[in-house]
Protein backbone atom coordinates (compact mmCIF):
# COMPACT_ATOMS: atom_id res chain seq x y z
CA UNK A 1 0.00 0.00 0.00
CA UNK A 2 2.88 2.44 1.10
CA UNK A 3 3.92 1.63 -2.65
CA UNK A 4 1.44 3.03 -4.17
CA UNK A 5 1.32 5.91 -2.20
CA UNK A 6 5.02 6.59 -2.97
CA UNK A 7 4.63 6.30 -6.73
CA UNK A 8 1.24 8.59 -6.62
CA UNK A 9 3.84 11.15 -4.95
CA UNK A 10 6.49 11.15 -7.16
CA UNK A 11 3.82 11.35 -10.20
CA UNK A 12 2.59 14.23 -8.88
CA UNK A 13 6.07 15.61 -7.94
CA UNK A 14 6.86 15.74 -11.50
CA UNK A 15 4.29 17.83 -13.38
CA UNK A 16 5.68 19.57 -16.34
CA UNK A 17 6.81 23.16 -15.96
CA UNK A 18 5.69 25.45 -18.26
CA UNK A 19 8.91 25.66 -20.72
CA UNK A 20 8.11 21.86 -20.91
CA UNK A 21 4.56 22.26 -21.64
CA UNK A 22 5.30 25.28 -24.56
CA UNK A 23 7.18 22.95 -25.94
CA UNK A 24 4.95 19.83 -25.96
CA UNK A 25 2.26 22.60 -27.84
CA UNK A 26 4.66 23.62 -30.65
CA UNK A 27 5.79 19.47 -30.85
CA UNK A 28 2.18 18.88 -31.05
CA UNK A 29 1.76 21.90 -33.41
CA UNK A 30 4.60 20.26 -35.74
CA UNK A 31 2.80 16.75 -35.88
CA UNK A 32 -1.07 18.43 -36.59
CA UNK A 33 1.36 20.35 -39.31
CA UNK A 34 2.86 16.73 -40.91
CA UNK A 35 -0.66 15.29 -40.49
CA UNK A 36 -1.99 17.74 -42.64
CA UNK A 37 0.35 17.48 -45.26
CA UNK A 38 0.13 13.55 -45.24
CA UNK A 39 -4.16 14.31 -45.64
CA UNK A 40 -3.95 15.92 -48.43
CA UNK A 41 -0.68 13.03 -49.63
CA UNK A 42 -3.03 10.08 -49.06
CA UNK A 43 -5.07 11.37 -52.08
CA UNK A 44 -8.40 11.00 -49.86
CA UNK A 45 -7.25 8.35 -47.89
CA UNK A 46 -6.62 6.23 -50.77
CA UNK A 47 -2.47 5.90 -50.61
CA UNK A 48 -1.92 3.63 -47.64
CA UNK A 49 1.70 4.77 -46.31
CA UNK A 50 0.27 8.52 -46.16
CA UNK A 51 -3.47 7.37 -44.94
CA UNK A 52 -1.82 5.41 -42.00
CA UNK A 53 1.17 8.32 -41.16
CA UNK A 54 -2.02 10.79 -40.95
CA UNK A 55 -3.43 8.59 -37.98
CA UNK A 56 -0.51 8.65 -36.23
CA UNK A 57 0.88 11.58 -36.43
CA UNK A 58 -2.54 13.19 -35.52
CA UNK A 59 -2.84 10.66 -32.64
CA UNK A 60 0.76 12.30 -31.46
CA UNK A 61 0.11 15.75 -32.08
CA UNK A 62 -3.30 15.16 -29.50
CA UNK A 63 -1.51 13.38 -27.33
CA UNK A 64 1.20 16.43 -26.90
CA UNK A 65 -1.48 18.83 -26.88
CA UNK A 66 -3.67 16.90 -24.12
CA UNK A 67 -0.33 16.49 -22.03
CA UNK A 68 0.67 20.45 -22.33
CA UNK A 69 -3.24 21.62 -21.00
CA UNK A 70 -1.84 19.87 -17.91
CA UNK A 71 0.29 23.30 -16.92
CA UNK A 72 -1.16 25.64 -20.27
CA UNK A 73 -4.59 27.16 -20.09
CA UNK A 74 -7.10 25.67 -22.89
CA UNK A 75 -8.13 28.81 -24.64
CA UNK A 76 -4.46 30.37 -24.99
CA UNK A 77 -3.41 27.00 -26.34
CA UNK A 78 -6.36 25.79 -28.76
CA UNK A 79 -5.86 29.33 -29.94
CA UNK A 80 -2.19 28.67 -30.72
CA UNK A 81 -2.32 25.72 -31.62
CA UNK A 82 -5.46 27.02 -34.05
CA UNK A 83 -3.98 29.77 -35.67
CA UNK A 84 0.25 28.72 -36.12
CA UNK A 85 -1.38 25.29 -37.67
CA UNK A 86 -3.76 27.29 -40.05
CA UNK A 87 -1.14 29.77 -41.12
CA UNK A 88 1.87 26.64 -41.18
CA UNK A 89 -0.92 25.11 -43.44
CA UNK A 90 -1.28 28.14 -45.70
CA UNK A 91 2.36 28.14 -46.33
CA UNK A 92 3.12 24.31 -46.83
CA UNK A 93 0.01 24.67 -49.56
CA UNK A 94 1.69 27.69 -51.12
CA UNK A 95 5.13 26.61 -51.11
CA UNK A 96 4.66 22.63 -51.68
CA UNK A 97 1.46 22.81 -53.76
CA UNK A 98 1.70 26.30 -55.22
CA UNK A 99 -1.65 26.92 -53.50
CA UNK A 100 -3.19 30.54 -54.40
CA UNK A 101 -4.05 32.65 -51.80
CA UNK A 102 -7.02 34.05 -53.59
CA UNK A 103 -9.38 33.22 -56.53
CA UNK A 104 -7.50 34.11 -59.86
CA UNK A 105 -10.91 34.36 -61.39
CA UNK A 106 -14.50 35.79 -60.99
CA UNK A 107 -14.74 31.62 -61.93
CA UNK A 108 -13.43 30.14 -58.94
CA UNK A 109 -15.39 32.68 -56.63
CA UNK A 110 -18.53 30.77 -57.23
CA UNK A 111 -20.73 32.39 -54.15
CA UNK A 112 -20.11 35.94 -54.77
CA UNK A 113 -20.51 38.86 -51.68
CA UNK A 114 -22.49 38.35 -49.25
CA UNK A 115 -24.12 41.82 -47.94
CA UNK A 116 -26.39 43.03 -45.30
CA UNK A 117 -30.22 42.60 -45.67
CA UNK A 118 -31.97 44.85 -47.88
CA UNK A 119 -35.14 47.11 -46.33
CA UNK A 120 -37.33 44.05 -46.94
CA UNK A 121 -35.14 42.17 -44.58
CA UNK A 122 -34.23 40.03 -47.86
CA UNK A 123 -30.19 38.97 -48.47
CA UNK A 124 -29.20 39.89 -51.50
CA UNK A 125 -26.00 38.51 -52.98
CA UNK A 126 -23.76 40.38 -55.12
CA UNK A 127 -22.86 37.41 -58.44
CA UNK A 128 -19.62 37.75 -60.80
CA UNK A 129 -20.64 39.22 -64.57
CA UNK A 130 -20.18 35.60 -65.16
CA UNK A 131 -23.10 33.94 -63.48
CA UNK A 132 -25.54 37.06 -64.21
CA UNK A 133 -26.20 40.31 -63.48
CA UNK A 134 -23.98 42.51 -61.43
CA UNK A 135 -27.04 44.01 -59.38
CA UNK A 136 -27.76 42.50 -55.80
CA UNK A 137 -30.13 39.33 -56.61
CA UNK A 138 -32.44 37.71 -53.90
CA UNK A 139 -31.57 34.42 -53.20
CA UNK A 140 -33.57 33.41 -50.88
Amino acid sequence: MSEIKNASANAAEKKLTKKQAWALLFGAIFFELCATTCMKLSEALTILPFTIALFVFYAICFALFTKALEVLPLGLSYGIWGGIGTIGTVIIGIVIWHDAMAPNSPKETCYGRLELPTDSGTWPIRAPSQFGSSKATNIF
